[in-house]
């Protein structure tokens, strides 16, 4: 016990000191907004006074005693370890939120309800989850909102657990974005590894590098992710077998990665279903057999199929649809089945092209990289057409909805708030990816609208997370405005690192 508080102690001092020399750097403040002692130390410090208290007692009353309040003192000290290999695995929601609100954990010492309710979802991750389980927790959390990072973090674990991906990716990537002065590293990782985890099981491997090999030291889950999918996609700078294993041994979660640690040793990721011949199928027929294996294949795998592959299999379609022996067949066709009318050969061709385009659309929507750019056929052309006009008029649908909300100054609850945003932002970056001429006319019609109703959520709300990905996604988008771009940039250094 004595060494448990010799440690905090110590890690008390160290603290304080690393405080002061940040703010001694800033130079002197004429009245300081915050107090000199950080919270977390300050609670720190009352654990190791009432962990000393509560064991002099106890030694007064010999051994057992002594045993007996290993059991206060402990889990008051150490309430994470707990937490993580005791409560978190039985999946004991409750327990993990009323032990959070009592022990104040100093990862999530200033919001203990929302930290409650992060690892309420985190128990709730492991044995799964029910409406009535989600809805208490949430229910917790409404009743003591947090704008911080561990409210944001409960919003997306409870997004995510109630299916709604979109909401959650967003929120997560927010607060995987964050500067580091808005919330602790260990309420970070949770967000990475979501987001990794959730990249891998997509097979979006460039997105899994791309985050697991940012800050390897902090984040050793995702590290080491990163550098099994680097050799199982086949990449130049893959690690050697050893240093995989070693990082895996050395990562948390051995047991869920081991197969995939066991499939990179093994070699690269095993190869897809061969794209179709070069050569294009001799009728309408064998076009349509290729369209639909691949239509098959994507909804199998849940993956994008091979660009080249999608972008060959439309253009046979449609070079046998408009093929003069066709348009003989179905008049033939037509003819035999109505003597007297013969039929419209051509309107049986639109509306079969509509019917593609159809079944098209949910893979562009998904995939819009599918496409290239490439809109010379018709069907691609039409279904590329027909999403740019939905994701413009929901664009400006919820333009108007945020115009309105700002100038009567009313606010959604937080969850809705997250949802509402991701479902705009998609519409917008879909619409940008597959039109990239058309991001100056989005921005245009974003600008106003978000930048007043995200000052607003930052001045009066204190929502700064959804705030700062507000601005940072307007900056990301203005390069043709540099008036624009200078009062996003203006907007955002609240929300940059201090230097």
């Amino acid at each position: 016990m004595s060494l448990i508080g010799l440690i905090w102690v110590v890690w008390i001092i160290i603290g304080i000191a690393r405080a002061n020399d940040r703010r001694d750097a800033k130079g002197a403040r004429a009245a300081p907004k915050s107090r000199d002692v950080p919270p977390q130390y300050t609670i720190g410090f009352l654990k190791v006074v009432a962990s000393f208290i509560v064991f002099a007692i106890a030694s007064n009353f010999g051994m057992a005693a002594k045993v007996a309040s290993a059991f206060f003192i402990v889990p008051l000290c150490l309430p994470t370890l707990i937490l993580r290999t005791v409560i978190l695995p039985l999946g004991w929601h409750r327990c993990a939120y009323y032990f959070v609100r009592c022990t104040y954990p100093l990862s999530v010492c200033r919001e203990s309800a929302a930290g409650g309710v992060v690892y309420g979802a985190l128990a709730l991750a492991r044995r799964g989850a029910t409406p009535a389980k989600l809805a208490w927790l949430a229910g917790r959390l409404a009743a003591r909102p947090s704008p911080r990072m561990a409210g944001d973090l409960a919003l997306g674990l409870l997004a995510a657990l109630n299916g709604e991906q979109r909401a959650a990716r967003l929120i997560f990537h927010s607060i995987d974005t964050r500067a580091p002065k808005f919330g602790p590293r260990s309420l970070r990782r949770i967000a990475r590894d979501h987001l990794v985890m959730d990249a891998a099981r997509q097979g979006q491997w460039q997105e899994v590098i791309w985050r697991g090999r940012r800050a390897r030291h902090s984040y050793r889950w995702s590290y080491a992710v990163a550098r099994m999918v680097e050799r199982l996609d086949g990449r130049a700078q893959a690690c050697p077998a050893w240093q995989l294993r070693l990082l895996w041994l050395f990562a948390p979660r051995r047991r869920a990665t081991l197969s995939l640690l066991r499939r990179a040793l093994a070699g690269p990721a095993p190869a897809r279903a061969p794209a179709p011949s070069a050569a294009m199928p001799a009728d309408l027929a064998g076009a349509l057999a290729h369209f639909a294996r691949l239509l098959l294949g994507a909804e199998k795998e849940g993956a994008a199929p091979a660009t080249e592959q999608f972008l060959s299999v439309v253009r046979w379609v449609d070079v046998r649809l408009e093929s003069p022996a066709t348009h003989v067949h179905l008049h033939e066709r037509l003819a035999r089945l109505d003597p007297l009318s013969g039929g419209d050969a051509d309107a049986v061709t639109r509306a079969f092209r509509a019917q593609l385009v159809t079944l098209i659309i949910p893979l562009i929507e998904r995939w819009p990289s599918l496409v290239q750019g490439e809109t010379e056929r018709p069907v691609i052309a039409l279904a590329v057409a027909a999403l740019e006009q939905g994701a413009m008029q929901n664009i400006e649908v919820r333009c108007d909805d945020y115009s309105h909300r700002w100038k009567t100054k009313s606010a959604l609850d937080a969850h809705a708030e997250w949802a509402s945003w991701a479902e705009l932002r998609h519409a917008a970056s879909q619409l940008i990816a597959l039109a990239p001429d058309a991001q100056a006319a989005v921005f245009h019609q974003m600008f106003e609208p978000i930048c007043n109703f995200a000052a607003h959520l930052h001045n009066v709300d204190g929502r700064h997370g959804l705030a700062h990905d507000m601005f940072a996604w307007l900056y990301m988008h203005a390069n043709a405005d540099p008036d624009a771009s200078a009062l996003l940039k203006k907007n955002m250094k609240a929300y940059l690192p201090a230097s």
